[in-house]
């Protein structure tokens, strides 16, 4: 036989611990109220605006549907200047915050960021119909990537870090950060053992 005092206790324990919890909750609620997210008809707008940022920025020979109408083929003469000819071919890609200079390890950040974005969200991208503008402007900058390195099937010899100048110091050396108007140099790594030559 249970004692009494035993099954009161449990019972009065029970309702003090859901009332304790309720005023968690309600104290949770009142100390960190929920931030209200734009509507889904504003992340449609950014998003479009998003995507409009990434096609404004490519370089090479634009595709015959381009949405930015403005702008025209660009940079497809990069790495055939003369200091530049190990890697001939590094025309495509984005440009870096609107001038004429490749760099390539923000670009490969972005493209995995928006890789794995379209992974994880390609049910929302696919909702408002950008999918296949997202998988198209990914496939834009991994194009590049392949272009920009030689390799054999045992290694790889050769990788571009950037394409153009940005020297602002005034030099001689023309600044690309102004100027499309030349064939620019392709910054390599020559050898590539490891890359930490890089930094």
């Amino acid at each position: 036989m249970v004692k009494l005092g035993y099954v009161l206790l449990l019972i009065f324990g029970t309702i003090f611990a859901i009332i304790l919890l309720a005023g968690s909750i309600t104290i949770g609620k009142l100390v960190f109220p929920r931030h209200h997210l734009p509507t889904p008809s504003n992340y449609t707008v950014e998003l479009h605006k998003a995507l409009m940022f990434f096609d404004a920025q490519r370089s090479g020979r634009l595709p015959g549907k381009n949405n930015v109408s403005q702008k025209g083929d660009s940079g497809l003469d990069d790495g055939q200047s003369k200091s530049s000819s190990i890697i001939k071919i590094s025309s495509g890609g984005y440009y870096y915050v609107g001038d004429a200079i490749k760099f390539n390890f923000p670009t490969s950040f972005a493209m995995t960021t928006f890789s794995w974005s379209a992974i994880e969200y390609s049910a929302k991208y696919e909702a408002d119909g950008k999918l296949a503008h997202v998988k198209d402007i990914i496939k834009w900058g991994t194009d590049y990537f392949h272009k920009t390195f030689d390799f054999t099937p045992r290694s790889i010899d050769r990788i571009v870090l950037q394409v153009g100048d940005g020297d602002t110091s005034g030099g001689l050396s023309p600044n690309d950060r102004y100027c499309w108007t030349r064939p620019r140099t392709s910054i390599l790594i020559v050898p590539l053992p490891s890359g930490s030559n890089v930094l």
